[in-house]
């Protein structure tokens, strides 16, 4: 059995985020999903996924940009 990279999307609309989620479960992929950046940093502690898929514009204090620095 293949062992898939655990992924997870971060975009602050959640259209897209469930689309996105739906095609990759479909294809095997673990998915976690955030709709901002902070709660991105909090699933990032906690699962250490192997891909970040991230929209560049999100409300708050840090967006797409500042979350792929941290």
């Amino acid at each position: 059995m293949e062992h898939k990279p655990r992924i997870l999307l971060v975009d602050d609309e959640p259209g897209i985020r469930q689309y996105l989620e739906l095609v990759l479960k479909r294809e095997g992929f673990p998915v976690d999903t955030a709709s901002d950046a902070a709660e991105a940093l909090d699933i990032i502690s906690r699962h250490e996924p192997a891909v970040v898929l991230c929209d560049i514009r999100m409300p708050g204090e840090l967006d797409g940009i500042g979350l792929s620095r941290t």
